[in-house]
């Protein structure tokens, strides 16, 4: 159902104002782009392309073709496997960096403590914007 001229305003106002109070956290929610259709149809082409010749080679006795076969699906299955990892391992960055926190001192602090500051930075945030709208 599409939007109303005045629901899709009221959203991209939405979206201009937390763009510009909080750049990293509009960054974490965009969309990904385009690359990661061309390597989603990469994938599926490699996994089609060594079933094939998994296929071919089993039916011709030709053993060779169906290890090569076999090496072109698990490369192209460990290629899908490292585009998400970036994806994850980029989101990770973006959390660590909203938080202040780098990874390391994450692992070091008591979680209780890291908890109760995180929630003091949230509420201080949370009343200065307060107070900056009025």
């Amino acid at each position: 159902m599409p939007l109303t001229d005045y629901e899709q305003s009221v959203i991209d106002d939405l979206e201009r104002s937390l763009t510009r109070e909080d750049p990293k956290l509009a960054q974490a929610f965009r969309t990904p782009s385009s690359p990661s259709y061309k390597r989603a149809i990469g994938v599926a082409v490699g996994i089609l392309l060594g079933i094939a010749m998994l296929t071919l080679g089993f039916l011709m006795h030709q053993y060779l073709l169906t290890a090569a076969g076999f090496a072109v699906i698990f490369a192209a299955a460990a290629w899908a496997g490292n585009g998400r990892k970036a994806q994850v391992r980029q989101a990770e960055e973006v959390q660590y960096n909203n938080l202040a926190y780098q990874p390391k001192e994450l692992a070091t602090t008591n979680s209780t403590a890291a908890n109760g500051r995180f929630m003091d930075r949230l509420e201080d945030r949370w009343n200065r914007r307060q107070s900056e709208l009025g």
